[in-house]
């Protein structure tokens, strides 16, 4: 068996009644990207990898004392084979 959240009607393991359930990640737009300072290439992989999985377009701002963390990302990315 799977685990049922407390409450949840029978079925299918999670409580879903029978019912599938699906996921989509659907690109929805263009996503602004802006970065602090602090741990920015932290920052910068957490904000992009969200947009990026899910296909969307991403305009990256990184602070200005600290932008060669966003270049290096970007040759990551594009080293990585995304497309342009």
């Amino acid at each position: 068996g799977g685990v049922r959240a407390p409450g949840a009607p029978p079925g299918r393991p999670g409580g879903l009644g029978g019912r599938a359930t699906r996921i989509l990640h659907t690109p929805i737009g263009v996503c602004g990207l802006i970065t602090p300072w602090n741990w920015p290439m932290n920052q910068v992989t957490l904000k992009a990898a969200y947009a990026l999985a899910a296909g969307c377009t991403a305009v990256l701002k990184p602070s200005e004392f600290a932008p060669l963390s966003a270049t290096l990302f970007a040759e990551a990315v594009d080293a990585a084979g995304f497309p342009r």
